[in-house]
């Protein structure tokens, strides 16, 4: 399994968390595919699931004298508008999202915002309008055959000698076929054009299904696509747009619960073709037959149930009619009330780091039909080791090594809402490995050794590192100040602190995946802890620490560590001899080490 999937949670819709998907594997549901049909051959034409009597990219002026661009409606709703004359010289570009554009049922209409009284001198020459848009993976550009403006419309200035042709990977291709797309092939290109002069061109990365990220909600009739890539209905994207995604939270696991709200297509029939990408933007299709169709059905898991969880086994509660009959893979994992209207399914999630997927059956006049439930399992406990560089006011560095450790508990007295999926632990051990001076002026070299316990309180339910979350934190440190010179000195500490759990945004880890070495889901941590409080025979002052960690899976029990960390700790304390020690210590160290997950 790549480490990019270990993350991967859930296929979660706008319907109900509840609602149990139709099992892909376990129904024996066939998916071929992916492949591009298409017919040219005469009106209607056909390009993937659309048909068209008439394509044709235009101008003309409207009522208040301003002149439109105007182009069939399937094929981009957003994107850019350029005008070229015959030597193919740019004369006119312009940007376009959806809410600027009018029109019909078949064409969009688009007012051009450069309306200088040049323009329309310009364009009684030759000229091509051209539209265009790019969707992640996926190009589409339509082209124009040349024309003229006269009286206030474009007239064709095109011969008509030319004959209709179909490029595939710029190789001719039939003008009515259906095309597979080979296993080893990454990418697609397809071109289009018409006795008429007009051409669409369609470049996109060849995407392959698998049959267990098919998700059929059959009560709805909707299909989805789990692993993210899939829906995507066309969407206006706007400046706002841009700059939101860039600051967007990047969690592998989050991605695929969000991007995924909107079912990509509807289930029209028990044998049909679909296309899960987006309309327009890719002309690959998938064809679905399932071999059986389910009954209608009432039974449904309760509302509230976890998305993830760090146990082996997780109880669901669910409803049912008092006709249907029920069963588990396991006898011993399903058990009905008396009533016959109740069950509890003890789900097994028996692997971590990863999706578990497990069905009921629904069993109806000697058949079963599967209906199966997705949670992801994280691992409770993390251990971690690293090496260190600290550094002081003076600049002096130092080596040390850090021992970290992190336990999270699925509830600890019940599964109320403030138990369940909450709370945490976790220790900390660091230590310098050599005498540094704090200060210029400071008579003696110190070391320093600060240990942690935290207990720490989500202040919303989840699993990390798939949830992210805020939390609050309480904390006893033993900080430990060895002086090459004078006596050692202990003093403990109890802190109160808030923590940040997340994935990183967007802006961030895009930055990082320019190295391939780091192109594997990540997990951001950020604490702050204030200690107003010791217990030991001193005076306190201002004493806070705060740490920034980030951590990179690359496989489902491994992660690499990077930390960076500021401790502050002032203190007086009275010698034995009538004298004080006054010190305040400030100290940034940083850490790289590996972790592992159980």
């Amino acid at each position: 399994m790549k480490a990019s999937s270990l993350l991967l949670l859930i296929f979660c819709a706008s319907q109900s968390l509840a609602r149990l998907e139709f099992d892909s594997v376990a129904n024996k549901v066939k998916l071929y595919g992916p492949y591009i049909k298409y017919n040219t051959l005469k009106e209607p034409f056909s390009i993937g699931q659309f048909q068209v009597e008439l394509m044709d990219i235009r101008l003309e002026m409207n009522e208040e004298n301003k002149l439109n661009a105007i182009w069939p409606r399937f094929l981009l709703s957003y994107g850019s508008l350029k005008i070229l004359n015959k030597n193919g010289r740019v004369l006119l570009t312009e940007v376009f999202t959806e809410e600027e554009l009018g029109g019909d049922d078949k064409y969009f209409r688009y007012i051009l915002k450069d309306q200088g009284s040049s323009l329309q001198e310009i364009l009684a020459n030759d000229f091509q309008v051209c539209v265009e848009q790019i969707f992640n993976q996926a190009q589409v550009r339509a082209c124009s055959n040349y024309l003229k403006l006269v009286g206030g419309a474009s007239q064709s200035t095109h011969t008509g000698k030319n004959a209709s042709a179909v490029t595939i990977n710029k190789k001719k291709s039939p003008k009515n076929a259906q095309v597979s797309l080979a296993d080893q092939q990454k990418r697609v290109s397809f071109e289009l054009k018409f006795k008429s002069g007009f051409s669409i061109s369609i470049s996109d990365d060849i995407r392959h299904l698998k049959l267990e990220n098919l998700v059929i909600d059959p009560s709805e009739k909707r299909i989805g696509i789990m692993d993210g890539t899939g829906t995507i209905r066309p969407t206006q994207v706007t400046l706002k747009d841009r700059l939101f995604s860039f600051i967007k939270e990047k969690n592998d696991f989050k991605n695929q619960y969000e991007s995924t709200k909107m079912w990509p297509q509807d289930l029209e029939d028990a044998e049909m073709e679909f296309a899960p990408y987006q309309l327009g933007a890719s002309l690959q299709l998938f064809g679905l037959i399932m071999p059986q169709v389910p009954p209608p059905f009432e039974f449904k898991l309760d509302d509230g149930m976890p998305i993830a969880t760090y146990k082996k086994e997780v109880e669901l509660k669910g409803t049912k009619s008092e006709n249907e009959v029920l069963a588990a893979k396991n006898q011993n994992e399903l058990f009905i009330h008396k009533n016959q209207k109740e069950f509890l399914w003890k789900y097994p999630a028996l692997k971590k780091g990863e999706v578990n997927q497990n069905y009921l059956s629904l069993q109806h006049k000697n058949k079963d039909f599967f209906f199966s439930q997705r949670i992801f399992r994280a691992h409770q406990t993390a251990f971690a080791g690293s090496i260190g560089l600290s550094t002081s006011t003076t600049l002096d560095i130092v080596p040390g090594y850090n021992f970290s450790a992190e336990h999270w508990f699925e509830e600890i007295w019940n599964k109320s809402k403030y138990s369940f999926q909450r709370w945490g632990l976790a220790f900390n051990y660091y230590e310098t490995m050599q005498g540094f001076r704090p200060k210029k002026d400071f008579p003696e070299k110190i070391s320093i050794n600060p240990i942690h316990m935290d207990l720490l309180y989500r202040l919303n339910q989840g699993v990390r590192p798939v949830q992210s979350s805020f939390g609050l934190g309480l904390r006893y440190q033993n900080f430990t100040l060895f002086r090459s010179v004078s006596n050692d000195i202990k003093t403990q500490l109890l802190g109160v602190g808030a923590f940040w759990h997340t994935a990183p945004q967007k802006i961030v880890d895009d930055i990082f995946n320019i190295i391939p070495l780091f192109r594997y889901p990540k997990w951001m941590e950020v604490s702050f802890f204030y200690y107003p409080l010791t217990f030991s025979d001193v005076q306190l002052g201002l004493s806070f620490s705060w740490q920034l960690k980030g951590k990179m899976f690359f496989s489902k029990s491994w992660y690499l560590e990077a930390a960076f960390n500021v401790n502050s700790v002032s203190f007086k304390q009275e010698t034995t001899i009538g004298t004080t020690d006054q010190f305040g210590i400030a100290t940034a160290h940083g850490t790289i080490g590996l972790g592992y997950l159980f």
